[in-house]
């Protein structure tokens, strides 16, 4: 419900009645802190009007069944963001589980607004922080603009739909549209807002200009917006293909030949896909070097080749989609080789000889693995019986004494496993 009244000359006033109350001074919104025995904080943005608040004059009281479990106002100033953060200590008597509203004092205009920000009481939590404060506002703002279609026939006659607007946001409303000007608003001109519906003002022809950009703004009832670009693409009225499609572009390293990686199908604008039929085959050119690695069979892209995540992980296949009139469309589509796990290759000693004078228990050497995949983590094992050496994490250590004249050589058997159980005895 609202309600319009003029008064002296020329003044509207507009007044949300279910969401402010006028007052005379500021509330005098209290807690008896010893009647609660837990609390929680929120550190908080305060947005009234779109505007963020920075008067250390307004006030914010929590609110859990119409009593007010907390009280604070903007004062905590946050440099070079011009922006004041209200701290608000809530209470209540039980753990967790309470619903948490806000109401907010505007001073400049001395009345009580009810915010839509809600939060739920849990004890000792932190809502927010000052890097990363909770929003309390009286409306949420639109968060997107979307258009349901961003193309249109060539020769279309003015007035055409291209497609319908809409947005959201988190407490719902009624949204306005407009076309402002900005980035992306080159074209204009060339189209018009009808309620929800964005229509063309001119008949397009694609041989002369197949692209138009228009910009677009999301307006809700409180006067909070979002703005967007869209490019919109003249559809030229032919049966050609528009666009070769893949299922699926990823296929796991040391895959075996043949292997599948997806569907092949085709983007068509002018024809009933489902029961249109398309030939596919791997196009060859400078643009696509990786062809020889792959192979179509019937609609199915599959490997020709082995693929190794460490040496390269991202290939290009060049496809043609070919119709039953002989039109085509080619695509470069982009194949993506998954990490798998590889075993370590090799075993290596910081040294090979030490001195017969080493000291027991002291590390003689350190010890690394050679591993396909460089960030693997690796344990090490020793698995000689009735040596005098030990593995102690990544070292080996001393155990007993050495005698050069006794036995002046060793031979170790050790073994190394990576995080994902794969292991290389040498």
């Amino acid at each position: 419900m609202r309600l319009y009244y003029r008064y002296g000359l020329g003044f509207l006033v507009f007044i949300h009645l279910y969401s402010s109350v006028w007052a005379s001074a500021p509330p005098p919104w209290q807690v008896r802190v010893a009647d609660f025995q837990y609390s929680m904080t929120v550190t908080a943005l305060v947005k009234v009007n779109a505007s963020y608040s920075t008067d250390q004059n307004d006030l914010v009281s929590a609110v859990v069944s119409n009593q007010v479990r907390g009280v604070g106002h903007p004062q905590i100033w946050v440099s070079g963001t011009g922006q004041r953060l209200v701290f608000l200590q809530v209470y209540s008597n039980s753990v967790s589980g309470e619903s948490v509203s806000f109401q907010i004092y505007d001073a400049s205009q001395d009345k009580i607004i009810q915010a839509v920000s809600t939060t739920t009481f849990q004890s000792n939590q932190a809502i927010g922080s000052v890097a990363a404060p909770f929003l309390i506002t009286d409306n949420y703002g639109p968060e997107t603009v979307l258009l349901s279609s961003q193309r249109v026939d060539e020769n279309a006659s003015a007035g055409t739909e291209v497609g319908l607007l809409s947005s959201q946001d988190q407490d719902g409303g009624t949204f306005s549209f407009s076309l402002v000007s900005g980035e992306g608003a080159t074209n204009n001109g060339s189209f018009e807002i009808s309620g929800k519906s964005l229509r063309t003002r001119a008949v397009f022809d694609y041989e002369t200009k197949n692209t138009y950009s228009v910009r677009v703004r999301a307006t809700d009832d409180g006067n909070e917006y979002t703005e967007k670009a869209f490019t919109i693409s003249v559809v030229d009225k032919n049966d050609a293909p528009k666009r070769v499609l893949l299922s699926a572009s990823a296929v796991p390293e040391h895959a075996e030949l043949g292997t599948e990686i997806g569907a092949l199908s085709a983007e068509d604008e002018d024809v009933n896909v489902s029961s249109y039929v398309y030939s596919f085959v791997v196009i060859s050119g400078e643009e696509a070097p990786d062809n020889a690695l792959f192979l179509i069979e019937g609609n199915r892209l599959k490997t020709k080749g082995t693929f190794n995540y460490e040496a390269k992980n991202a290939y290009v296949v060049h496809v043609r989609a070919t119709d039953t009139d002989g039109l085509y469309c080619e695509n470069l589509l982009q194949i993506q080789i998954t990490d798998e796990n590889d075993t370590p290759t090799a075993i290596h000693m910081s040294k090979e000889a030490i001195s017969e004078h080493s000291t027991s228990n002291g590390i003689l050497l350190s010890l690394s693995a050679t591993d396909p995949d460089p960030s693997d983590t690796h344990s090490f094992g020793l698995l000689n019986e009735s040596t005098p050496f030990a593995i102690q994490g990544a070292n080996l250590v001393l155990l007993s004494a050495l005698n050069y004249e006794a036995q002046s050589l060793y031979f170790l058997t050790l073994k190394v496993t990576d995080s994902q159980g794969s292991s290389l005895t040498q």
